[in-house]
């Protein structure tokens, strides 16, 4: 396996670790965030209702209460302020019930029906009383005020607001107990998640950092192995050995170096011998020419020393 492939390898099991720690993290954290976000806050919204519709029925008695003695008020005094206090404020308890009724359940919306129906009647009767009053008849708005039927709607327009809150109290206290253990309950399982993301995640990053730690050293290794060999075996022919084989099978850079070395060393031991061999027929060749020099020479003597016996001679 090439230098290169074994580093993009390696770089791809680091990267593989580092996705999957964050594809971890990522459905961790997404399941919390789901925790938070469904359960939580539906559990806040039912309480927010309920307690909205308990201020909406605490606001439509004030109102009511303003509406009905601001019209007695007017009814005995026949002071103008009272009229328009009475019609300052007549708007605001229309809207408060219209609320009601959009926010509620069915049952809810029966009894705030109920007490519009009740209201628009007492609304209609009060006007007429204070009619009464611009026209200076103050006995026939007070006879109005008093009367039967507006004493029949106020008892309807208070049992109705009476009959929601008992049960707008029995269901919020419900409703209370409820939410307060859903959201203990997500609460719970969100620490509990977190808690656990939190160990998922650490073992993830030990084992992929593991992994490429221990990927790393294998390749590194190998190729710190190969390159010591060469060394050693370089150091080994630069100090005269002849027989030292190098032994290297990894098919990487290092492995296409150490054989082409390889082939060099054996070039050069093979040359080395061929100047060996040639050294050694010429060094012959020198001892035989220098042997038929020598016997020459000794012939020359012998020739002189011939000469020299004939001239004494004569």
């Amino acid at each position: 396996m090439k230098i290169r492939t074994r580093v993009i390898l390696a770089i791809s099991v680091v990267v593989v670790a580092a996705s999957t720690v964050a594809v971890i993290a990522y459905f961790q954290f997404t399941k919390i965030n789901n925790l938070v976000r469904t359960n939580i806050p539906g559990e806040i919204a039912t309480l927010s209702k309920a307690s909205r519709l308990d201020s909406l029925a605490l606001l439509i008695r004030y109102y009511d209460e303003i509406l009905t003695q601001s019209a007695r008020n007017y009814a005995f005094t026949g002071n103008i302020i009272w009229r328009d206090r009475y019609n300052l404020n007549v708007p605001k308890l229309d809207a408060t019930i219209k609320e009601s009724i959009a926010l509620g359940d069915d049952q809810d919306k029966q009894t705030f029906a109920s007490i519009d129906t009740s209201n628009l009647i007492l609304i209609d009767l009060e006007q007429k009383a204070m009619d009464f009053v611009d026209k200076k008849d103050r006995v026939s708005a007070v006879q109005i005020l008093e009367g039967e039927e507006y004493v029949k709607q106020k008892k309807i327009y208070k049992d109705g607001l009476t009959s929601f809150v008992l049960k707008q109290g029995h269901k919020y206290d419900e409703a209370s107990v409820v939410s307060t253990q859903k959201i203990n309950t997500s609460i719970a399982g969100v620490q509990s998640t977190i808690t656990q993301s939190i160990w998922i995640i650490v073992v993830a990053i030990i084992l992929g950092a593991g992994t490429s730690i221990i990927f790393m050293i294998i390749v590194l290794s190998t190729m710190i192995n190969s390159i010591q060999k060469l060394q050693n075996f370089a150091h080994k022919i630069a100090d005269g050995s002849e027989d030292e084989q190098l032994v290297i099978s990894s098919k990487d850079e290092i492995g296409d170096l150490a054989r082409s070395f390889d082939q060099m060393v054996e070039q050069l031991r093979a040359a080395n011998k061929n100047v060996e061999k040639k050294v050694s027929e010429r060094t012959a060749e020198l001892e035989q020419l220098n042997k038929s020099m020598v016997g020459r020479e000794l012939k020359m003597i012998e020739l002189k020393k011939e000469l020299d016996l004939f001239k004494n001679n004569k």
